[in-house]
């Protein structure tokens, strides 16, 4: 068993190993006609090895250890004839789904869309395209700008944003600590609309989606984020509210009938002197559709590598107790993650992470629980 893991992680390792030749010898760009459209690359990878207790895979098969890759390709082109007028396109190819694919656990080891999301997307029959809409940006006052987007979006981009826990590809991989779209019901890679108003300190943010996800089909999801910006002595910080509702028709492998989801939460991101950063937040919701948590509670720091002499570098350790809901089998989920990201040259980081999670489930056969240790590398074009 052990030599057969070995092996597996080592045939694995190729796909870091490839990625980080290119890292080496291809040049850093970001492609631009006459500053009106811009094409932005990035080609990732990642390495999981799990090694699990009291956990069944997919199959319901006995879980031990297992190892999972990924290498993702990313495409951005930004056309802005104007300052104030931009379409903005998203493309993601994926192969590998690293270890979300094994089970095992509630919370997937990475957040971000992987080979098998990246196809028929949220049951739209689009594949590789995520993102493509048009902004437009109006003054309607001084120090105020006031922004509308349209096309197939991403709501996280306008929910429940956080400096320092916010972006599975550069930041932590766990749903708690990346944008939770998984968890809280913020849909992503739909057809909608959102507006964005800054003025000096405050923000406000909304989004109006038409999506299916694993939970509902074909709902109205509405959601808004109202935002303070702080300056402090010690560093600015972000105080964000926001909330949603979706209403829609509960999927068919989950139930039957119509369900309405709403919820209320909190996140926000501090600074505390050169090189310190913390972060926290706090969601409830009903649980009145078929979902696994209803409350979540996730908080964690940030470390900047200038405290060993690689100001580039990131440490980041966070925390988060999900708290299941009554009528399912988990009753709460411990989740701990820590990652430090390392830049290597310019555009190219490495970053090594270790996830553990236990799921207390109503059960006498003992709580599944998961170590998982992860290695990612970033190259960007």
């Amino acid at each position: 068993m052990q030599f057969v893991t070995f092996r597996r992680l080592w045939q694995a390792s190729f796909l870091v190993a490839a990625i980080g030749s290119i890292a080496f010898s291809w040049p850093v760009f970001s492609f631009e006609l006459g500053k009106v459209v811009t094409i932005d690359a990035a080609v990732r990878g990642i390495i999981q090895h799990g090694r699990y207790n009291n956990a069944t895979n997919k199959d319901g098969e006995p879980l031990d250890e297992e190892t999972g890759s990924a290498a993702i390709g990313d495409i951005e082109i930004d056309i802005s004839p104007t300052p104030r007028n931009t379409i903005w396109t998203r493309l993601r190819f994926a192969k590998g789904n690293a270890l979300n694919d094994v089970g095992g656990i509630e919370l997937s080891p990475y957040n971000g869309p992987l080979e098998d999301d990246i196809k028929d997307i949220n049951g739209s029959g689009r594949n590789y395209l995520l993102e493509v809409w048009y902004r437009h940006t109006f003054s309607p006052g001084p120090n105020t700008d006031f922004s509308v987007t349209g096309g197939i979006i991403d709501s996280t981009n306008y929910i429940d944003e956080n400096r320092y826990a916010g972006d599975e590809d550069s930041q932590f991989m766990m749903p708690p600590f990346a944008t939770p779209d998984n968890t809280i019901g913020t849909p992503s890679y739909d057809p909608g609309i959102a507006f964005e108003l800054h003025g000096n300190q405050w923000s406000l943010n909304g989004a109006y989606m038409r999506s299916s996800n694993e939970i509902l089909e074909d709902a109205d999801f509405f959601g808004a984020q109202v935002g303070y910006h702080a300056t402090m002595p010690r560093g600015p910080g972000n105080y964000r509210i926001s909330s949603f509702i979706a209403n829609g028709s509960v999927k068919e492998s989950k139930g039957e009938g119509n369900a309405t989801m709403y919820g209320l939460g909190v996140s926000i991101d501090q600074e505390l002197g050169e090189g310190w950063g913390i972060f926290f937040r706090a969601f409830a919701q009903n649980d009145e559709a078929p979902i696994k948590y209803d409350r979540d509670l996730s908080g964690g720091i940030s470390i900047s590598g200038r405290h060993w002499g690689r100001s580039d570098d990131v440490l980041g350790i966070a925390y988060a107790y999900l708290f299941g809901v009554g009528r399912q089998s988990i009753e709460y989920t411990n989740a701990a993650e820590a990652y430090l990201k390392f830049q290597l040259v310019r555009s190219v980081d490495f970053t090594v992470n270790l996830q553990y999670t236990k799921d207390h489930i109503d059960s006498d056969k003992g709580d599944p629980q998961a170590w998982i240790f992860g290695a990612r590398l970033n190259v960007e074009f």
